[in-house]
């Protein structure tokens, strides 16, 4: 518990006269910002947890003071690359799925025409 009357008397033995009204004026002026940097750290927070949902690393790397902002770097990249080589996977798979369908339909096309012959 503080004793606030020793608290009172230790201020008013400084040598330094305290300007409470300058005080509060920082105060009102570092207010905005401060809010500020807790939403954009919140935003951050909210948007890490939907790219790396339960992640640790991400978390504790957001909660830091300052944002330890070179892991989030790393797992981005990491992410990024996953995201690549699924597309890449992705597109294999579906160039061959085209090239299967134009094989069928040549065939398909080609059974057409000896059809139209024989008649």
């Amino acid at each position: 518990e503080v004793d606030s009357a020793a608290l009172f008397e230790h201020a008013a033995a400084q040598t330094q006269p305290v300007d409470i009204a300058a005080l509060e004026q920082r105060l009102q002026e570092a207010a905005p910002r401060t809010e500020k940097e807790s939403q954009a750290r919140n935003s951050l927070r909210i948007f890490a947890d939907l790219i790396f949902p339960e992640d640790g690393e991400v978390e504790k790397a957001c909660f830091a003071e300052p944002i330890n902002m070179d892991l989030l770097r790393r797992k981005w990249g990491k992410y990024e690359d996953q995201q690549g080589e699924a597309i890449a996977s992705v597109s294999v798979a579906a160039k061959e799925r085209v090239e299967s369908y134009e094989k069928q339909l040549a065939v398909v096309e080609n059974e057409k025409k000896q059809l139209a012959v024989v008649e």
